[in-house]
């Protein structure tokens, strides 16, 4: 199920019952990412391993103001996003003399820096060193284990229990719901970029798109959408127009399904 806020957006779902995850941990976490599915997903994984207080933002500028208003534990921040994007939230926060540990995420298509095939840094996985200032890189969707992993090595060890990790209820229902809530906003952008031959904006969109599809384990389309952007890069969006076209109608059946 997906909850809202008073709002009306869509809050986080639902994919562990709070009652079935043992031990809450008193940890203030902030997961900041412009897709909305990704912030969801993050943030439930890390409440059902205990995690008490988790915020998101949906980009750089929106999670500086929180910090400044909060003190948190750990912060794990999308590179790539409109506004403020991680680097620059990163290099923001140490201005303002915030010394959080900051954890880069990367989906394809990342700059190589940040790129690992798990969690670079200390305590976690091998892999290639997170770009600088950050504390650790994961590579999207991101695992219970490596979650739990960067709690152990950049929170204080003792506050967290050796329980066994809770499994996931099921969530694909409501993962599809709340991709189906998010896909009228990236049609939208994804047909007015077209329409105006913005191939960096129409990039953009489809670098999001494929880390939600990811997640989603939707493997047609996010080859689709890999495929796409090569296209894109390579020919154009004038040659790549009837590409783009099925592309959408195979995401809108997704939010459909």
């Amino acid at each position: 199920m997906v909850r809202r806020t008073r709002a009306g957006r869509p809050a986080m779902l639902d994919i562990q019952d709070s009652t079935e995850t043992g031990a809450r941990y008193d940890v203030r976490i902030l997961v900041v990412d412009d897709d909305a599915l990704a912030r969801f997903i993050v943030a439930d994984q890390l409440e059902a391993l205990g995690c008490r207080r988790v915020d998101t933002a949906a980009d750089g500028i929106e999670a500086l103001r929180l910090a400044l208003d909060c003190s948190y534990d750990l912060v794990i921040t999308d590179l790539c996003m409109p506004k403020m994007g991680g680097q620059a939230l990163l290099a923001a926060l140490r201005t303002h003399g915030l010394a959080v540990p900051v954890v880069a995420g990367t989906a394809w298509r990342e700059p190589p820096s940040a790129r690992a095939s798990g969690v670079s840094s200390r305590g976690a996985v091998s892999g290639e060193a997170p770009p600088h200032g950050f504390a650790a890189v994961l590579r999207k969707p991101f695992a219970m284990t490596q979650l739990r992993r960067l709690l152990h090595a950049h929170i204080d060890g003792s506050r967290f229990g050796r329980r066994r990790i809770p499994a996931p209820a099921s969530p694909r229902r409501a993962l599809h719901a709340a991709f189906a809530l998010a896909w009228s906003d990236d049609e939208r952008a994804l047909r007015t970029a077209l329409a105006s031959l913005d191939a960096e904006a129409l990039l953009g969109r489809l670098h999001r798109l494929h880390g939600a599809l990811s997640m989603l384990g939707e493997a047609r389309a996010r080859n689709a959408c890999v495929r796409l952007q090569q296209r894109i890069r390579w020919l154009g969006i004038e040659a790549s127009a009837a590409q783009i076209e099925g592309f959408l109608t195979l995401c809108a059946r997704i939010g459909r399904d």
